[in-house]
């Protein structure tokens, strides 16, 4: 069989299939691609994580559902693959039956396979020399055939990581180690000093920072006797406001609510 009299022919094929879309194409493309490579053996075993990308097919349905319309159209065998370590097994349909394995190449050399290094190959061969393939094995292998390495290399990866954390942890429990937790700055209560400094600052007169100081002293500085108190200094400045406040509504009143009289008699009821 002459591979490039096959695809030729397949490709005459595809553009006469009126059901053919681009996605057909391009995943077959692919798959001929992988084909060559593997010297155009009867079947091959692919992995999806392989063709989707050489064929730029990106949704997993749209892949699945265009390799099985090929698979019902005639143009490849598909057979997937119920296991995560097997590739499905794909077998391309040949269109060329002629029985002539010559090409349409005037060298001669490349035997109706496809490649990109014939000159390298002729050459090699005019000299005497066996052509060394030792650097394109990575390239040229398909992925299916160490899938499975790299599931296993990945799970080695994942239990190097954990037992690393874990010893991690053993020696900080052997060391009496523990993790640093972030410390929150809370409130600090002020001390007597300091809010007459405030108040005298403020021009306010020692006997409100006195009081103001007993107030919150006494009901264990929580605002409205109920929240933790955050910040002393923003509960001054309210109690320095509302010390202006009752003097200014006593004065139109023409009472101080702030003062008492001497001869106040205690005796009276309220």
């Amino acid at each position: 069989m002459n591979y490039i009299r096959h695809l030729n022919s397949v490709l005459d094929r595809l553009a006469k299939d009126q059901r053919v879309l681009p996605r057909h194409i391009s995943l077959y493309m692919a798959l001929f691609h992988i084909w060559n490579k593997l010297t155009f053996i009867e079947g091959m075993q692919i992995a999806r994580q392989e063709v989707m990308p050489l064929s730029k097919i990106g949704s997993i349905n749209t892949y699945t559902r265009t390799i099985k319309e090929l698979d019902a159209w005639g143009y490849v065998k598909y057979k997937p693959s119920k296991s995560m370590y097997q590739g499905s097994k794909v077998t391309i349909i040949t269109f060329d039956n002629t029985g002539d394995n010559s090409t349409d190449n005037s060298d001669g050399n490349t035997g109706g396979f496809i490649t990109d290094k014939t000159t390298d190959k002729t050459s090699a061969i005019s000299d005497g020399n066996t052509p060394d393939h030792s650097g394109d094995k990575t390239s040229d292998t398909p992925l299916i055939n160490n899938y499975k390495t790299l599931l296993n290399k990945e799970n080695n990866n994942k239990l190097l990581q954990t037992n690393g954390a874990r010893a991690q942890e053993e020696a900080k429990d052997k060391a009496g180690q523990k993790p640093l937790e972030k410390k929150t700055v809370g409130f600090k209560k002020p001390e007597l000093i300091d809010v007459k400094s405030y108040f005298q600052e403020k021009e306010i007169n020692e006997m409100e920072a006195v009081r103001f100081f007993n107030y919150f002293e006494s009901n264990g500085w929580k605002v409205g006797g109920k929240s933790p108190m955050k910040d002393w200094s923003a509960a001054a400045r309210n109690w320095i406001l509302n010390i202006s406040r009752y003097a200014d509504k006593s004065k139109e009143n023409g009472i101080d609510y702030l003062s008492t009289k001497n001869d106040k008699d205690y005796d009276e009821p309220l």
